[in-house]
């Protein structure tokens, strides 16, 4: 995860990245969460708690994390990671299902 997000900043110049993290308490859970805020806190950007949401490694609680972030929070994010390939194949899905393209709209 810290290699992944290092790369969306360094190569893709990425800066607000959401965090579809899993179960609190699930170790590999917490060890991606921890490769996430390790790789932001390296370049020197700051933890953003509106950009991480919860996520039960299920492709639904990717595509509710979608509707979370645009619909209740609002808040931009031009890329977005998540702690298994579940999650992102629900966040791909909702993210297309409103129009937005990968990788130019959100990578």
């Amino acid at each position: 995860m810290r290699e992944a997000v290092d790369h969306l900043i360094t190569v893709h110049g990425k800066q607000r990245i959401a965090f579809v993290r899993g179960p609190l308490g699930v170790p590999d859970a917490d060890e991606r969460y921890t490769g996430y805020a390790t790789a932001l806190h390296a370049r020197g950007i700051e933890v953003d708690p509106s950009l991480i949401t919860p996520g039960t490694f299920t492709r639904r609680s990717g595509a509710d994390a979608v509707r979370q972030l645009c619909d209740e929070r609002r808040v931009p994010f031009d890329a977005l990671v998540a702690a298994n390939d579940a999650m992102a194949a629900g966040a791909v899905e909702e993210l297309g299902r409103r129009g937005l393209r990968i990788p130019q709209d959100v990578a």
